[in-house]
This record gives C-alpha cells, structure tokens and sequence, in this order.
C-alpha cells in the first residue's frame, strides 16, 4: 500500500508554464512525497541553476525545494535521457504528471510530433514499465481543449476523431498523442485534462512567457497594429493557471477520474468577446500609460471580411491583400479567433462539484493579467 504523503511522483515540462505551477501545489499536497523533474541540462551546473530558478518563480521554499529531485533528460529520447537510471526510476516512480509539449503553432508536422506525439509514447513506455512495480497509480495527461480542431458548435469530453482539420500543427499532434493514450486505457491509468486557452494567474496575473493572447495584446500596446481581422462576436473561451492546476490536483486525486478525459474551460457564459476584451484591455492600457506618463493607446479598429467587401476600386484590393496577411499573422498566433465552438465540461463540473473550485470569468481577472504583462513588459522570465 502507497502512503500517499511519500509517493514520488515524475513531473515533466516543470520548465512550463503549467507544470512549472503544479509544483508548489503537488509539494503541499503530498508533505512528504519526493517529486522528480525532468530537465534538459548539458551539465550538473545548468541543472540546478534551471531548477532553482523555476522553483524561485513558483514561490517555493528552501525545506520543499529539497524534495524535488532534478533529473536530466529529454523525453524526444526513448529512456527520457535516464540511461542507466531508467530502470530503477521506473520501478520507484508512482504517479506521473505529463505536461512537456511543443506549444508553437507554426512548427512543421514532423516537429510538433517529436514531443507532443512520441514524447508522449516514450512517457507512456516508462509508465507501463513503473506499473510493473506494482506501486503506480496513475498517468496525468494534459493535452489541450484545441484537439477539436475546425470543429463549431458543442464539444463534449468524451469525443475526440470526430473527423475535424487542424488549424496548426500542434492541434494536430496533441490530438494523435490522444489516440495513443486512448487505445492505452483499458490497460493502464490514465487522465487526460484538456485546457482551453491558458492566462495568468487570476490573483496575480502571473505568468512566466506572453503567448496566445498577449501576442495580439503586445501588438496594439506597442501600436504595432492598428487594426484586427477578426470577428468582433467571436467568443474566447479563457481559464488561468490557477484554476486549471487547482483542478487537476482534486480531479486526479480520484480514483473514479481514471480512463475519463476533462476539459478545463470557461464556458460560453464565462467566455468573452474579441470586441470586449479589446475595449477591456484598452481601458487598462490607458490606465496603466496614466499612471506612468505616457501617451494613450489609439482603439485598433476592427475588420470582418464583410466591411472589406463593401470598399471600391483599389482601397478594396489594397485593404483584402493586406487583411490576408494580418488574417494569417494572428491565425498563427491566436488561432482560435476563427470560429465559436463550446467545451461540454460536465464530467470536470461533476467531478468539482462538492469543492469550492469554479472558473472564473475572464472579464473579471483581465486587469489583473493585462496589469501584469505591462509590469512585465510582456518580457518571458
């Protein structure tokens, strides 16, 4: 029988945003249990200088620091870069929390694939060979709400080929790495969480790099663009860090979540709209630039494809070969800006229901996250 406070348990992509904040809370959940790290290090030195500084960012302290053991390795390499240790590693790990991933959406096929697919079969390797010990309890999987790719309309947990496209690649490879884990269900633990598009935390507005939506937010703060091609209505379903991680601790701590998949979203009424959420950040931007003498920030106006067709003569022409161009731009950042789709999140609502957990909304927390990208000048830690 496990003791719960001292299982080890295997933590990759710690160096990320979402494992980096599964740390503190895998740490005081488990006072006793031993967490392993992997990390990408070409020497000792690198190694720990990498660990403290994710632990520093996530606020942990020096007695909890000692229990987490930093590992060299790499999960593009079938032993995780383990060598000798991969048999003994496995045979003492009990819990795995699998969160390492290529996150760029312009990555040729071929490239999201060597983490986000066969990083993931080289991690589902070791957790068959750690079942073996007869101690291990359960493979935590985050994958990410966008496996429904093109699909519109209701997507429901359960539902994964439903014969959707891709956006990007990374849509694409997170939802074969899917396929595997599903076809490894009947035979090993299993959980896979599906995070929408992931923000700062709601309290603090922390995060360690600016993707997704502060890209855009970086482009109009900076008067980089002075108009968005997108669809004003066009709802984005966003959830923070601390929620999405605050969920995974309680969901995975059932043993009746195992085999099930659940999505981490907002929701459609907690959801908010391009125009919204231009008009909400541009109110912080300009109160932020108040604050600290410096000039306002112009509205970015916005263009549907619709308010192009109604131009004439070369001002139409210019204005759709330049929209093209913007269109794609963001479609590489933001893909999601492209069509309204519904996370069905009944099994994550059921399996939170009798705790304080709930989502909030992100008109809510924006000023907290747009304050904080200010502070930071949208600067990566």
């Amino acid at each position: 029988m496990i003791n719960e406070n001292e299982k080890k348990i295997l933590v990759t992509g710690a160096s990320g945003f979402l494992a980096g904040e599964l740390l503190p809370r895998l740490l005081e959940k488990y006072p006793q249990a031993s967490i392993y790290i992997l990390l990408r290090a070409e020497n000792k030195n690198q190694l720990l200088e990498k660990k403290q500084s994710i632990l520093n960012f996530v606020g942990v302290n020096q007695e909890d620091a000692n229990r987490v053991i930093a590992l060299a390795g790499d999960v593009e390499k079938q032993d995780l870069g383990l060598g000798d240790d991969y048999d003994e590693l496995a045979g003492q790990i009990n819990e795995i929390y699998h969160s390492a991933a290529n996150t760029r959406f312009d990555q040729p096929l071929e490239k999201a694939r060597q983490i986000n697919y066969f990083g993931s079969e080289n991690v589902l390797r070791f957790a068959e060979k750690a079942q073996k010990s007869g101690n291990f309890t359960c493979y935590h999987h985050i994958s990410t709400a966008y496996v429904a790719g093109n699909r519109t309309g209701l997507v429901r947990e359960d539902e994964l080929d439903c014969g959707q496209g891709f956006y990007n690649t990374y849509e694409q490879s997170k939802y074969e790495s899917e396929l595997m884990l599903r076809k490894a269900m009947d035979k090993l633990p299993i959980i896979i969480y599906r995070p929408s598009i992931v923000a700062g935390d709601s309290l603090t507005g922390r995060t360690p790099h600016f993707y997704v939506i502060y890209e855009p937010m970086k482009w109009v703060y900076l008067g980089h663009l002075t108009f968005l091609p997108c669809r004003p209505e066009v709802k984005l379903d966003i959830v923070p860090i601390d929620y999405v991680c605050n969920a995974i601790m309680t969901i995975g701590n059932n043993t009746s979540s195992i085999g099930k998949t659940f999505h981490l979203t907002a929701g459609t009424e907690k959801s908010i709209s391009l125009e919204e959420m231009v008009d909400g950040c541009l109110e912080q931007f300009n109160k932020y630039n108040s604050e600290v003498n410096k000039p306002l920030i112009n509205r970015p106006e916005i263009v549907t494809p619709e308010i192009i067709k109604k131009m004439q003569g070369d001002n139409r022409r210019q204005s759709e070969i330049f929209f093209q161009r913007a269109w794609q731009q963001m479609q590489r950042h933001m893909p999601y800006v492209v069509a309204d789709k519904t996370f069905d999140d009944t099994a994550t609502r059921k399996a939170l229901e009798q705790t304080d957990i709930q989502c909030p909304a992100f008109r809510d927390y924006l000023p907290t996250v747009v304050r904080y990208a200010l502070k930071q000048n949208f600067r990566a830690i």
